[in-house]
C-alpha cells in the first residue's frame, strides 16, 4: 500500500508523517484560525461556508501535479471537509481537533496510495463515495455553525454570563 511513495522504512513514513503534520499545521492556522476567526462577526455559517469554498478553491493550485478531473473533484471535497471542520472549529473553540483531523486525514491517505486517493483515479463509483462521506459532513459543519455556535470574542465580550476562551 506505500508503493507511491516507495517506502523504504519507518524513516520514510516518519518523514511523511511530519509532512502531513506541517500542511495540515499551516492550513488550519491560515483558514479555520485566521480567516474563520476573522469572518465569524459575520455570522457562524457564513463565514463557515465562505472558508470552505476557499478551502477548496486553494486546492486548485494542485492542477500542476494532478489530472484536471482530479482536481475538480479535490476542490469540491476540499470545500465540503472546510465547511465541516468550520463547525467543528466553531463548537469547539479549539483549533486542535480540526488540526488532528486534518493531519490524520492526509496521513491516512497518504499512506493508502499516495496523495488523496479519492481522486486519483475519477470515475462514478469514486465521485460516489466522495458525496457519501463528505456531503454529510459538510452539512453537518454547516448545522453546528448555525445551531451550536459559541459567540465570536465580539460578541462574548458583551456576554457576561460566558467566560472568554482564546486558545
Amino acid at each position: 500500500m506505500l508503493a507511491a511513495y516507495h517506502t523504504s522504512g519507518a524513516g520514510d513514513i516518519a518523514a511523511l508523517a511530519a509532512a502531513d503534520l506541517l500542511v495540515g499545521l499551516n492550513e488550519e492556522l491560515w483558514v479555520r484560525g485566521l480567516m474563520l476567526e476573522t469572518l465569524r462577526g459575520k455570522g457562524a455559517t457564513y463565514a463557515a461556508v465562505l472558508t470552505g469554498l476557499l478551502f477548496g478553491v486553494e486546492h486548485l493550485l494542485n492542477l500542476t501535479s494532478q489530472p484536471f478531473g482530479a482536481t475538480i473533484t479535490q476542490v469540491g471535497y476540499a470545500a465540503l471537509i472546510g465547511m465541516g471542520l468550520a463547525g467543528l472549529r466553531i463548537t469547539q473553540e479549539s483549533l486542535w481537533p480540526v488540526i488532528a483531523w486534518h493531519v490524520l486525514f492526509d496521513f491516512i491517505s497518504d499512506l493508502q496510495s499516495g496523495p488523496h486517493p479519492a481522486v486519483q483515479h475519477v470515475t462514478w463509483a469514486s465521485g460516489t463515495v466522495v458525496v457519501m462521506l463528505f456531503v454529510p459532513l459538510g452539512a453537518y459543519g454547516l448545522w453546528l455553525a448555525r445551531h451550536r455556535a459559541a459567540p465570536s470574542p465580539e460578541e462574548a465580550h458583551w456576554d457576561t454570563r460566558r467566560p472568554i476562551r482564546y486558545d
